[in-house]
């Protein structure tokens, strides 16, 4: 999975994994996509998405 910027620049590339979790600070005044690419997957995502004080 990778996630990209506004502009469309990879900002952080997340690793291959039965199960991850991580955590990242980025800038909350920008606009994030997520993109995932999967071959024969079978199961589910979650994802969850916190902003912090």
């Amino acid at each position: 999975m990778v996630l990209y910027d506004s502009a469309g620049n990879a900002v952080y590339t997340l690793d291959e994994a039965k199960a991850l979790e991580t955590f990242y600070t980025l800038d909350s005044s920008g606009t994030y996509t997520l993109a995932a690419e999967c071959k024969d997957f079978i199961g589910e995502y979650k994802i969850k998405v916190y902003k912090t004080d």
